[in-house]
């Protein structure tokens, strides 16, 4: 008799087999969508980056930066052409032609391909009126500056604020004095035997006003000095097409704030990367350029006398107060003022001619201040005794103007330039920064149609990757530099 078999094994080997073959198709295709994604989002990483790789070399060179141009070395800036090359990256890093014999190796599990990507955010350095960039350059010379350094710019600050040492126009004061003294200023005589006889009398400050008249450049450089004759066409660069309401815009979402420590450091920065008188930078279309920020002027030498009569005109105001606290020098000044009231016959005026002089005696020293600054020297805010130059008898003479001796106590020509940046509307010499880097770039090859509202800081992108079978992923990144 034939011994039955059983076929429960064959059957629970068919059910098992079937629940690890649904496992393993589960495992595979949650391996493929996984791969999908994470590879996916590499390749928007690794485009992005791609982007940012492309940065202008000539603004890293000369000032620093890293900017994407969006002319890429065109005269048509536009965000389709930062769009395209995010694009041709995406599809270059997803396409797999170039791979050898990929159908005979490997088959393509993944299949994806790029179905959109489009910019939603684009910052550039002009956004925000500059604040963006401002942030930039103060991050680009941290390293090198500090707390100290925006301690004493406040400092300084606070020193011109408490003395309204840029409130006061000392110049227009004299004209109104003199206007008054002009009154009692006629011809004066008297009788000597008989007949009347003409004095001729000059006000203790007349070669002064004279000196005035001649404008401060006159005085206050070296003999021999040439001045910068460039000259530049300033409607062609940012400042102008922004008035025009001809620049790009970005759309960016986050606000900007800069903190008083950025928008010293950033100062700090165009002093580092601009030229002034005394240092000029070689190459460049302006000679006195942190001069032409602070002025805004197309011809150096207009820039150049507009900082040095704002520096005269701020040390005329601190000298005046200096000698109306110092006893002794006021004790001289009324003995002169007194004898010029008295040639004239009018003791009532000896306030008038007081005033005078002690503003004569001022500017003829803020003249001399000015120049030690232009030549290198120091010249302290508020001075002391020991800081003064001139005797009350250079107002009456020729002074000697030339600087004959060191001075190292006190501020330099960059430390009031500095206090002059500080103290001058941010977005204006922010844009006019802004100008002198388009100069200098577009002398280099390849950029001479470059624009600084062409340069993109960060991106935001939104791409849309499918799969041959079936996923469908968005992606979103923002990235900046760092």
């Amino acid at each position: 008799m034939k011994k039955r078999q059983g076929g429960y094994l064959t059957i629970y080997v068919a059910l098992s087999l079937t629940a690890m073959l649904s496992l393993c198709l589960t495992i595979i295709e949650g391996a493929r969508e996984n791969s999908i994604r994470w590879e996916a989002e590499c390749i928007m990483d690794v485009g992005m980056n791609s982007v940012l790789a492309e940065y202008h070399r000539e603004l890293l060179n000369q000032y620093n930066l890293f900017y994407i141009d969006s002319s890429y070395g065109s005269a048509y800036p536009s965000y389709y052409n930062t769009e395209a090359r995010l694009k041709y990256y995406l599809e270059q890093n997803l396409n797999l032609e170039d791979v050898s014999y990929v159908d005979f190796i490997y088959k393509d599990l993944l299949e994806l391909q790029l179905a959109d990507v489009w910019l939603k955010e684009v910052t550039l350095a002009t956004d925000f009126g500059g604040k963006l960039f401002q942030k930039r350059a103060a991050e680009a010379i941290w390293d090198d500056s500090g707390m100290q350094t925006l301690e004493n710019v406040l400092d300084w600050v606070k020193t011109i604020d408490d003395n309204e040492l840029l409130e006061r126009d000392i110049e227009d004061e004299k004209e109104k004095i003199d206007e008054q003294l002009d009154e009692y200023y006629e011809t004066k005589g008297g009788l000597e035997n008989n007949q009347w006889i003409e004095v001729e009398i000059e006000k203790p400050t007349e070669h002064l006003d004279e000196m005035r008249a001649k404008g401060v450049l006159t005085w206050v450089l070296e003999e021999g000095t040439i001045i910068s004759g460039q000259q530049v066409d300033l409607s062609q660069y940012i400042t102008a097409r922004r008035k025009r309401g001809d620049i790009n815009l970005g759309n960016p979402i986050q606000m900007i704030e800069i903190t008083p420590l950025e928008s010293v450091l950033f100062h700090e920065y165009i002093i580092r990367y601009s030229g002034h008188y005394g240092k000029t930078k070689k190459g460049s279309l302006l000679q006195y350029q942190t001069e032409y920020v602070i002025a805004g002027k197309e011809k150096d030498e207009d820039n150049l006398k507009s900082v040095a009569m704002t520096i005269s005109g701020l040390r005329e105001v601190a000298n005046v107060i200096y000698l109306n606290k110092c006893s002794a020098k006021m004790d001289m000044i009324k003995i002169l003022a007194k004898v010029a009231a008295y040639a004239i016959f009018t003791p009532e005026a000896e306030e008038l001619f007081k005033a005078s002089i002690v503003m004569g005696w001022a500017y003829l020293e803020s003249v001399y201040d000015t120049k030690v600054l232009l030549a290198g020297g120091k010249v302290p805010l508020m001075k002391e005794d020991e800081d003064w130059h001139y005797d009350l008898d250079s107002i009456l003479t020729t002074a000697d103007m030339e600087v004959k001796k060191q001075h190292k106590k006190g501020l330099s020509y960059e430390d009031y330039l500095r206090i002059l940046l500080y103290l001058e509307n941010q977005e204006k010499i922010t844009f006019r920064f802004m100008d002198l880097m388009e100069m200098d770039i577009r002398l280099t090859k390849g950029n001479e149609a470059f624009r600084m509202d062409s340069c993109i800081e960060s991106i935001g992108v939104q791409a849309v990757i499918k799969s041959g079978y079936g996923y469908e992923y968005v992606i979103e990144r923002r990235k900046k530099y760092e």
